[in-house]
Order: structure tokens, then C-alpha cells, then sequence
């Protein structure tokens, strides 16, 4: 009596089975790969326009400092300036000097405001490549 068995259907089922999970990984990796470059280029604008605002703010201070300075020639003891923090945003600051008070100034309004809307890119890189 001869047994006849199905031993090869064991060996191509773990090869297709191994092929299937080696792709799997492969698009994984490639997946993992094209969401840290779009979030890297994310943290990079990021940073900038972060750096922009506080560049923004120091001059905003050194402006106060030297309206302070020059105030006790002058009899108007408000100020009002914008400085742009990049061609969309500026910061606009609005106050009173107090050279009686301790902190020499008050200020009512210190906030970002909208000079113009930024054209939004709804286009779609499907490639990691600039483009």
C-alpha cells in the first residue's frame, strides 16, 4: 500500500505565503518613509515661522524700549505700530507709555493680524520628489 501525499502544496503555500509578507513590508516601508518627509518638511516650516514670530516680538520690544526712551520730549504718550512677520502676518502693537508706573508701559493690543490670504496648494505629490 502506497500513500500518495500532498507535500507540495505545503512547500509553494509557504513560499507565496513569505512573497505576500515581504511585499507587505516593502509598502509599509515605503509608507513610514513618505509620511516622515512630509512631516519633517512640516517641522521645518514650522521652526521658520516660529523664528519669524519671536524676530518679530524682539523688534516689537526694542521699538517699545526706544519710544520710551524718546518719550519725555514728547507730549503724545501712546504708540501704535505693526511689524510684518512674513508677507501674510503681521504683528500689531497698540499701547501707553507710563514713565510714572513701574513697567514704564501698557500694553491694549499685542496680537497677529492677516495682511493678505495665502493662496492654498491643494495639489498632490504623489512621488517623494520636489514637484
Amino acid at each position: 500500500m502506497k500513500r500518495k501525499g500532498l507535500s507540495g502544496i505545503n512547500i509553494g503555500l509557504s513560499s507565496i505565503l513569505m512573497i505576500i509578507v515581504i511585499i507587505s513590508l516593502v509598502c509599509f516601508a515605503g509608507l513610514s518613509l513618505a509620511s516622515s518627509n512630509a512631516d519633517n518638511k512640516l517641522c521645518l516650516k514650522l521652526a521658520d515661522r516660529t523664528s519669524a514670530y519671536y524676530e518679530a516680538v524682539s523688534k516689537a520690544y526694542t521699538s517699545i524700549y526706544e519710544e520710551n526712551q524718546k518719550e519725555s520730549s514728547r507730549i503724545e504718550n501712546s504708540f501704535e505700530f505693526q511689524i510684518d512677520i512674513n508677507e501674510n502676518q503681521a504683528l500689531k502693537v497698540v499701547g501707553l507709555l507710563n514713565p510714572d508706573n513701574d513697567t514704564n508701559y501698557h500694553l491694549s493690543d499685542f496680537r497677529i493680524i492677516t495682511l493678505k490670504m495665502p493662496e492654498l496648494d491643494d495639489s498632490l505629490s504623489l512621488l517623494l520628489g520636489d514637484g
